[in-house]
């Protein structure tokens, strides 16, 4: 069954460097998903009721079937917002009623209510004829239909991963980050005991990372040998299952519990750190920017798609961090807004409490500069996520690092906080001069 699941990971990571090796601008109008109308006929009945024009729906490919999520208007009031849910509860439950006895399995009668800051939303299973008519609702602003996503796929030490040779020696505790992703393998060593999971949306499996992808990542962020921030206490939440899958609705959910425990525990710093991607989705990028209202910086690699596109979240490029040269599989684009080591990184594998994997893609340079946000804003005692963002733009431009064979439209900054990388002091494994890493499977 392992082998199984191996090769089905293997082509889906096959998949995305395939995809990734025709990158689009981010913020274009190419990419792998099209619009469609929330109201089109699935037999293409003229009669079909007509689509709202406040509804943004994607291509049928990743769409869950029958789930839905309605997003009410800023001007709606929390006791509308209240009632409304009510009342699509109790229709769920009567539809359930008046099917009793029918064939075909029942959708659920489940509302998920989603709050971040002033932002309300819900999600719930429902025929289109009836999305429509919570559509026509005066408090909703749109509805979207439930959408699959994917995993894509100054420290200094001796003989460190080459993506850190950049970053600070240093590393105070304090810091938060927050890990939106497969989960974490927290008993990892590399974790020394910091890394906890808050919450796991993921129906059917354990809290911890089935998949490696989320341990991969935190470990960058805070891992005592391969992470960035490595002092810091990394908190995970599970939105992906085993094959790196999981709902729009499900990621929403996520950032809701990201958001409520930084306000619960209040860390002086808090960022989080997305590396996924899927469709476009105007629900997920609004929820994003709520995030960072909140006061939680959000970090995320750089796809065409969202979550790369909400303005308000660092959207981080890959480059080799041995040649800074540019990622083939990193997208271009003026939404990058810093670029950081991504190709062929060593960090934390889930197959055992010291296992060490290599990956490469944008997935892995995002963790990267989350590391590197949380350290600063420690450090320089720096909480609003707008400061902290310009901090970091500011200390790339004071170095000579710029990424090679780039493109005009797109940022050559590099993620670094002063330390240079001498290219010809890097040792690879058998401790020769100009070495890489190894060689991994793109994970974008």
């Amino acid at each position: 069954m392992t082998s199984i699941k191996n090769m089905v990971l293997g082509a889906v990571l096959l998949w995305a460097q395939l995809i990734a090796a025709f990158p689009t601008p981010i913020g274009g109008d190419g990419g792998l998903l099209s619009l469609l109308g929330l109201g089109s006929s699935r037999n293409g009945d003229k009669n079909a009721s007509p689509t709202p024009a406040k509804s943004n729906v994607k291509a049928k490919s990743r769409i869950v079937p029958n789930s839905y999520i309605v997003v009410y208007k800023n001007t709606t009031s929390a006791a509308d917002v209240k009632a409304m849910t009510a009342s699509v509860s109790s229709q769920l439950k009567k539809r359930n009623l008046n099917k009793r006895g029918s064939e075909g399995q029942l959708l659920s009668t489940d509302v998920r209510s989603f709050q971040i800051n002033n932002w309300h939303a819900m999600n719930f299973e429902a025929e289109e004829s009836m999305a429509l008519e919570v559509g026509k609702y005066d408090g909703v602003d749109y509805v979207e239909k439930n959408t699959w996503f994917s995993t894509l796929g100054l420290v200094k030490q001796e003989n460190a991963p080459a993506g850190l040779q950049r970053l600070s020696e240093a590393a105070p505790v304090g810091e938060q980050p927050n890990k939106v992703d497969s989960g974490c393998r927290t008993t990892h060593r590399d974790f020394e005991g910091r890394a906890t999971t808050i919450a796991n949306f993921v129906k059917g499996e354990r809290a911890t990372d089935a998949n490696g992808h989320g341990t991969h990542v935190a470990c960058t962020i805070a891992g005592a040998k391969f992470g960035v921030a490595k002092l810091a206490t990394v908190k995970c939440v599970k939105v992906m299952n085993a094959e790196g899958q999981g709902t729009n609705a499900d990621i929403i959910a996520g950032l809701q519990s990201v958001v409520e425990d930084v306000k619960k525990t209040k860390p002086q710093a808090a960022t989080m750190n997305m590396s996924l991607g899927g469709g476009r989705s105007q629900a997920l990028d609004t929820a994003i920017n709520n995030v960072f209202k909140a006061g939680v910086l959000p970090v995320q690699n750089a796809k065409n798609v969202s979550p790369a596109a909400a303005p308000n979240a660092i959207t981080v490029g890959a480059v080799d961090a041995n040649t800074d040269q540019k990622a083939g599989f990193s997208n271009f684009g003026p939404s990058v807004d810093i670029n950081a080591p991504g190709v062929d990184v060593q960090s934390c594998g889930i197959r055992s409490d010291s296992d060490v994997s290599t990956k490469s893609g944008t997935s892995m340079a995002s963790p990267h500069v989350a590391g590197l946000a949380n350290y600063l804003m420690r450090l320089e005692n720096v909480s609003d996520p707008a400061k902290v963002t310009a901090l970091l733009k500011g200390q790339a431009k004071e170095t000579d690092a710029t990424v090679e064979g780039g493109r005009r439209d797109t940022t050559p900054l590099i993620a670094n906080n002063g330390n240079q990388l001498d290219k010809n002091k890097f040792l690879d494994e058998n401790g020769a001069k100009g070495g890489t890493q190894g060689n991994g499977a793109a994970s974008n």
